[in-house]
């Protein structure tokens, strides 16, 4: 219908405007009155006019920003984002930004154009201190929060993977004898505050329970280097590996070798029905999502910022 707005669905649903625009925008309304705006809406075909509502100040929509070349994993976070913000008839948009600095601070300029009310940021794996701090000092018009960081300048949401590998690797030593070594691949691929969370907490244990360690560097992007770092597990006879990623755990088992004693770390995997390792670290990143949504609902009414620990780990062991 040409012209349709607010007052016509309004009129039909005998209900207020100002009912219809919290229908839109993520407010209370009880689900018979949703349920005959909806059906109204659908008659009429009617869509939200984005430039009309940009007019006004604001978009109700949230954007995440996602560095190219994500790890798989953070598929599964937005769908947990996604299908929360439709619990509260929020609309997500996900825009893919350039790996360097400067595409990234682009990407954010272009989102914050559209004045959506919140943004949620997966930050690249290089040059985050530079992002962290162009957010801090530029991003104030919008709800924000930031994956994965602690930066207290800005809502933050992280792993715990320190606890993580330390309790991984608690369960991991029970499957070798004390005198012998365990390894930590670290992937080339995370960031330097990434790999540093990660391996604190598997050093940390070794040094508390006098376990010989070492680690080993593996960049799984290249076919060369992760031959090189086969041949040196083998001939150096390194059977006891903890994983900092999956696809580093991936490439062990690609060499085929039943002497290995791995571990992996993830979301659920066709290799969570073979035993091809010993314990995994499993985390829900769905769930992680939909804390994620909950945080920028918070902050919306909160003077501070948030700063959250991601916590909902178990691991799993295999015999």
């Amino acid at each position: 219908m040409k012209n349709f707005s607010y007052k016509d669905i309004a009129r039909l649903a005998h209900v207020s405007i100002s009912t219809v625009s919290r229908f839109y925008n993520g407010g209370y309304v009880s689900k018979q009155t949703k349920a005959r705006i909806q059906d109204i809406v659908t008659k009429y075909n009617y869509y939200p006019n984005h430039g009309a509502r940009l007019i006004r100040g604001s978009d109700n929509s949230v954007f995440i920003i996602m560095p190219e070349q994500s790890p798989n994993y953070y598929q599964s976070i937005v769908l947990g984002i996604s299908q929360q913000a439709k619990v509260f008839n929020v609309k997500t948009l996900t825009i893919y930004a350039g790996r360097d600095l400067e595409k990234y601070i682009e990407t954010v300029r272009y989102v914050l154009s559209w004045k959506p009310w919140a943004v949620i940021f997966f930050l690249p794996n290089s040059n985050q201190n530079a992002v962290l701090d162009y957010i801090a000092n530029n991003v104030n018009e919008c709800t924000t929060l930031v994956y994965p960081t602690t930066d207290k300048r800005v809502n933050n949401i992280a792993i715990d993977y320190t606890k993580a590998f330390y309790d991984l690797t608690t369960k991991f030593s029970s499957y070798i004898d004390k005198n012998e070594k365990i390894a930590f691949v670290v992937d080339s691929k995370l960031s330097d505050a990434e790999q540093k969370q990660r391996s604190d907490g598997f050093e940390r244990f070794c040094r508390e329970n006098g376990i010989n360690q070492l680690k080993i560097e593996v960049d799984n992007r290249s076919e060369k280097a992760t031959v090189d770092f086969i041949n040196f597990v083998y001939k150096n006879n390194i059977v006891n590996l903890i994983n900092s990623t999956h696809e580093s755990f991936i490439t062990l088992v690609a060499s085929k070798d039943k002497n290995l004693r791995l571990t992996d770390i993830g979301y659920m995997s066709i290799y969570d029905w073979k035993n091809n390792y010993k314990c995994k670290i499993f985390i829900d990143y769905h769930l992680l999502g939909c804390q994620m949504f909950k945080i920028l609902t918070d902050s919306s009414y909160s003077n501070s910022k948030i700063s959250r620990k991601f916590e909902n780990i178990s691991i799993i062991e295999k015999p």
